[in-house]
Parts: structure tokens; sequence; C-alpha cells
């Protein structure tokens, strides 16, 4: 497993913590026994997989919105000149 991971091309990223921040991330990443990389990087892993997930169901719910109107509208239309054609055939 480990052999797949350092076979993953990596892109750096720099962050810039304020000095409270960076102690407890010190004593966190210590309490925990991983390193501060470590951490961050499963941090920022779920942080951003948990938006772009939340992203992607609100895209989707908005897809699945429209194609209700969409629908909605084209079976009113259809509704209408049936009633339409009754109309005129009675």
């Amino acid at each position: 497993m480990k052999n797949d991971m350092e076979r993953i091309k990596r892109i750096p990223r720099s962050v810039h913590l304020t000095p409270e921040l960076d102690e407890k991330l010190r004593k966190l990443s210590e309490i925990l026994g991983v390193s501060m990389n470590s951490y961050l990087l499963n941090e920022v892993g779920k942080a951003i997989n948990r938006d772009f997930l939340a992203y992607r169901v609100a895209e989707s719910q908005q897809e699945v919105v429209e194609r209700f109107y969409s629908n909605l509208e084209k079976s009113l239309e259809m509704s209408l000149v049936a009633d339409d054609l009754n109309t005129k055939a009675s």
C-alpha cells in the first residue's frame, strides 16, 4: 500500500498558519502521534471531499428540479392542447 502512495504525484501547496493555530497543530499532532503534514493532509482531504460532495448533491438537486419543471410545463401544454381539441370536437 505504501508503495502505491509513493507513486502518486503530489502537488505542493503552501499554508500559512497563525502562531496560535500552529501551536495547536503541533500539540494535536503530538497527541495523535502523527506528523503535522500527515494531519493537515488528512483533514484538508476530508474537508475538500465533504464540500465537493455537498456541491455535487446541490448540483444534482438543481438538475432534478429543472427537469421536473420542464416536464411539468410540457405536460400542461399537452393537456391544454388535448382540452382544446376536445372542445373543438364537441
